[in-house]
């Protein structure tokens, strides 16, 4: 289903089949879908298989890595790469719960733990004493949702070619009912 196939069915259910008025609101309003969906943990990660990506040198230099150029919608996992002896626990840990860490001696990190948080756009991470992960040294990996970005899109693309697949036929179909519905609501104000 090309973009343009996309954008005019969205359209055509507001009464704008030729996108001569609403085209660039459905564009938005297809967007918002697709991120509502993942933000409600209604996908797979085969639905939107092209912005599933993964960080294989996450070696936390000095404690932190930032993650600014990767364009991180979501994080879906840390682990550590395939054929690693290493015993290591990765635990993404809510920057609430730090506090309780940091004063329960039950609950900070032992030697095998490597402890994550998100501050904005930077992962920080700590361990435990003579830990397994050596920060700046060990390798783990992230995988993540990337930011959807349409701005490359055009209208003969493509979005379930074999080449870049990116969003599954059943995905797409669910992203373009709701967001003709959140634009009939636009539109009907």
């Amino acid at each position: 289903m090309t973009y343009l196939e996309v954008l005019t069915d969205i359209c055509s259910r507001v009464a704008d089949p030729d996108l001569d008025t609403y085209k660039e609101r459905a564009k938005d309003h297809f967007l918002r879908a697709i991120a509502m969906l993942i933000n409600e943990g209604k996908y797979t990660e085969y639905d939107i298989a092209g912005f599933v990506k993964t960080k294989a040198t996450m070696k936390f230099t000095a404690g932190s890595e930032d993650i600014n150029t990767l364009k991180v919608f979501k994080i879906l996992d840390f682990y550590m790469p395939p054929g690693t002896d290493a015993d290591v626990i990765i635990t993404f840990q809510e920057t609430p719960l730090l506090n309780k860490i940091s004063a329960l001696e039950t609950l900070q990190p032992s030697m095998y733990d490597l402890f994550i948080y998100q501050e904005g756009n930077i992962l920080k991470a700590y361990t435990g004493a003579t830990p397994v992960f050596i920060l700046g040294t060990t390798n783990c990996t992230m995988k993540y949702i990337q930011d959807i970005d349409d701005s490359a899109w055009i209208d003969t693309t493509d979005l379930q070619a074999a080449a870049s697949f990116q969003l599954t036929y059943t995905f797409t179909r669910t992203c373009i009912d709701i967001a003709s519905k959140t634009l009939l609501d636009e539109v009907n104000l």
